[in-house]
């Protein structure tokens, strides 16, 4: 490399350091020029991380406010225990007792922002989890609705499967009324039939011996024309007095009343089940604090000895009093509200 392009590289070196000075990160090689140029600035390596500037970046978010995004949050209200920026305090804390600066706030209080650290990285984690399970949830609530969408069809079908049977018995009735009437009627037919051919053969006879004074066949064919003319008014008069026939069919209303009523083919429900999430086997637990509570009761005779402990998921606390053969529930002030004895 020639003098001249050295040069060139060094004013350039130089001109970014000048332009970064202030708070700014540098490689090995450019931490020596700054060292030599700005002989007054303070210079932390990678031993001194604590001492580190904050990333512009992070103060920004750390310093704006949720609601009023262009102000800076500059003070806490005790009241509430709210951060708040001149907006917020003008608007919603004007009233309030205690609203001090957050430089006045900080004096004398310290933060473990490790163990807020710790703490949050749990919650994310627990958060990770609460999300793949609902994310499943979503996917099995889905196969769950497309079963039951065939549970319906089914139900539909089977509904139907019963109106067709309900639409053959009664098509059967009525072909079976269809055919009795029938069947009446073509005797009727029959039997006009039979007294015309039996009334034509008289007439014939009666035309056959009129003018040949057979006075014994006059006689005979009289009384015969007289019972056939009686048989035949008879017949008639009987069958006159029938009203016009026809086959009609009535509705059960019933049915169509009782599926008016109806809003829909079954009851829609939908339940829910408690998802077990399986917790680290190596997670660390650290007891927070300890207490101890009264679990004993007017009933028992001996000394509680609690072999198992149970807490439910709303917060209350089954206990097994081996002493006295009991269960026990506690509320969440761990009082006992509820018991029941196990004999052994």
């Amino acid at each position: 490399m020639t003098s001249c392009a050295r040069l060139v590289k060094t004013r350039n070196w130089i001109i970014q350091l000048i332009s970064t000075a202030n708070r700014a990160f540098y490689c090995g090689k450019c931490i020596g020029l700054h060292s030599q140029l700005f002989t007054k600035h303070a210079s932390f390596g990678r031993g001194d991380m604590k001492k580190w500037p904050v990333a512009k970046k992070v103060e920004d978010f750390l310093l704006k406010c949720d609601v009023h995004k262009e102000e800076n949050l500059k003070m806490f209200c005790d009241e509430h225990s709210e951060l708040c920026c001149t907006n917020c305090a003008f608007l919603n804390h004007r009233h309030c007792q205690k609203v001090t600066l957050l430089s006045d706030k900080v004096k004398g209080q310290s933060t473990d922002l490790q163990k807020l650290s710790v703490s949050i990285q749990t919650i994310l984690k627990e958060m990770k989890k609460l999300q793949e399970n609902q994310e499943a949830s979503i996917q099995q609530v889905q196969i769950s609705y497309d079963e039951q969408l065939h549970t319906i069809l089914e139900t539909r079908q089977k509904i139907n499967a019963a109106f067709d049977t309900l639409e053959q018995k009664t098509r059967k009735e009525m072909k079976d009324t269809l055919v009795k009437l029938q069947s009446s009627f073509k005797s009727d037919v029959d039997k006009c039939i039979g007294l015309q051919n039996e009334l034509k053969q008289l007439r014939d006879a009666i035309q056959d011996i009129c003018d040949k004074s057979k006075l014994e066949l006059s006689f005979i064919a009289t009384r015969k024309c007289e019972e056939k003319k009686q048989e035949f008014e008879t017949f008639l008069k009987k069958k006159s007095l029938q009203a016009k026939v026809s086959i009609t069919f009535q509705p059960n209303n019933e049915i169509i009343q009782y599926l008016s009523t109806l809003s829909d083919l079954g009851k829609i429900e939908h339940s829910t089940q408690t998802l077990m999430i399986q917790e680290d086997p190596n997670k660390v637990i650290t007891v927070q604090g300890k207490s101890e509570q009264n679990v004993r009761i007017s009933s028992d005779s001996e000394v509680c000895r609690v072999r198992a402990i149970c807490v439910l998921p709303e917060g209350q606390v089954l206990i097994a009093d081996n002493g006295n053969k009991t269960i026990k529930l506690l509320d969440q002030q761990y009082q006992v509200v509820s018991h029941c004895s196990v004999p052994v």
